[in-house]
């Protein structure tokens, strides 16, 4: 099969799948929520099933397009369902927080582009820049509650824990000095830990349920391992960095007498205080 056919069935596929997915995202809630999951926990193997369209060699036989992926089409259609069928006392939409500095420095790279020549391979970037902004907007507006942020938690502990076991298997089996992972490249897999393991710090010490804190920690340790066989001499330091001072801003410094293990203050009318609670507790 030529490239050109190949793009056109996957053309042909993606017109079918993007409808389909954003009508069961819309109808159900469930779906929405395995769409999200995945969406965030299959990124790290998005290019196991991807296209690329208007392919052009860049440099040392590498090639830059327009990429789409199964992934993506998770994203159009969390995004879809979030804000045409939202759950009961939530907006439709809103505004998240810096969207519109991400916004304001497309616009700025877009002009750059337009500088420059050729311009194909400036386009080619934007590209990527527009599957960043889908992403981060089809997050925002999927996560809301701490269900959702459960979800999301989840996702990324089940997608660095696959990273870290991938990279021992090629480490101690393969025999691969500079571990990648699932990734392109080993600094891929190092910037990749860098990112999301100060998430797991947060989840760690925050009132998620026990099991996902003890899983975020297990991620961590996950982590770890990733980034010290990456051998990557920025990566270990800089992993070092922000698991510190993610620790620093999510601990408490406060001594209290009761400790950690202590529970919620007492009602004065006798009922158990909700507004302190652990884990367990609720809204009203």
């Amino acid at each position: 099969m030529t490239d050109e056919t190949k793009d056109i069935v996957a053309l042909v596929l993606l017109l079918l799948a993007i409808p389909a997915c954003i009508v069961v995202t819309i109808a159900s809630t469930r779906i929405r929520d395995a769409a999200f999951f995945l969406m965030i926990a299959a990124t790290v193997v998005s290019d196991r099933l991807d296209v690329n369209f208007f392919s052009h060699f860049w440099y040392r036989g590498t090639t830059r397009g327009v990429e789409f992926s199964f992934v993506d089409v998770l994203a159009l259609g969390v995004l879809a369902g979030s804000t045409l069928s939202p759950p009961s006392g939530r907006h439709r939409f809103y505004w998240p927080a810096s969207f519109g500095w991400m916004l304001l420095f497309f616009v700025y790279a877009g002009i750059l582009v337009l500088c420059i020549e050729p311009r194909i391979y400036g386009l080619l970037e934007l590209s990527k820049m527009l599957r960043g902004l889908l992403f981060f907007l089809s997050t925002a507006m999927y996560v809301r509650r701490e269900r959702e942020l459960a979800i999301f938690v989840l996702a990324l502990c089940c997608a660095v824990c696959l990273e870290g076991g991938w990279a021992f298997k090629q480490r101690v089996l393969g025999s691969i000095d500079r571990a990648p992972g699932t990734l392109d490249h080993a600094n891929s897999l190092s910037m990749y830990m860098c990112l999301v393991s100060p998430v797991f710090v947060a989840a760690a010490t925050s009132t998620l349920p026990k099991l996902l804190r003890a899983f975020s920690i297990l991620a961590i340790a996950a982590a770890a391992v990733g980034i010290l066989l990456t051998v990557s001499r920025a990566g270990v330091p800089i992993f070092a960095l922000v698991m510190l001072g993610a620790t620093a801003v999510c601990v408490s410094w406060r001594i209290t007498p009761g400790g950690a293990g202590a529970g919620p203050e007492p009602d004065p009318s006798g009922r158990r205080s909700r507004g302190t609670g652990g884990a367990g507790a609720v809204e009203p």
